[in-house]
């Protein structure tokens, strides 16, 4: 019994040493790797105004310019973008190959979701206005302490709280 084991043991061994030889040969790896940089993520602002008014549009710019630092992306603005432009400048946007568009405030989200129904692989956002598609998201944003506080008193009466 011994003897059959040790002959189906090397008949086995013979069989892999035969397989092996018909295994395509090992390329050599390189002496030093080379490091395949990855495409970082890129995010597009547009804004109705200037980016230096110390408001809103400036507001929008200093969040895009803290997420390029903070989440390493790329980014790309653009300042007074008309209504009329807005399709246009998305579409743009999106043949220059960015990831996520964002439109800073609620006259972009028609143009937006005009533009996201055709790309459904790219995201797009919109600050105080409304996510119209599955692709976009929205905030809703008010700097004014005067729409604010009403908000509040509704919300808060509203729920039995005051």
């Amino acid at each position: 019994m011994n003897r059959h084991i040790s002959i189906l043991f090397t008949i086995l061994m013979l069989l892999a040493l035969a397989l092996s030889a018909c295994a395509p040969k090992a390329t050599e790896a390189p002496f030093e790797e080379q490091k395949i940089e990855e495409e970082k993520t890129k995010v597009a602002l547009m804004v109705p105004g200037v980016v230096s008014d110390q408001s809103w549009n400036q507001f929008g710019f200093e969040g895009l310019k803290q997420a390029e630092e903070e989440c390493d992306v790329a980014i790309g603005y653009s300042e007074e973008v008309a209504q009329d432009e807005q399709v246009e400048v998305i579409r743009n946007y999106v043949a220059e190959g960015y990831h996520i568009i964002i439109g800073h405030g609620g006259e972009y989200e028609d143009a937006l979701a005009t533009v996201a129904k055709e790309y459904p692989d790219i995201q797009f956002g919109v600050t105080d206005g409304q996510a119209l598609t599955s692709n976009m998201v929205a905030s809703r944003l008010s700097l004014q302490h005067d729409r604010i506080k009403p908000r509040g008193v509704r919300s808060g009466r509203a729920s039995s709280m005051l």
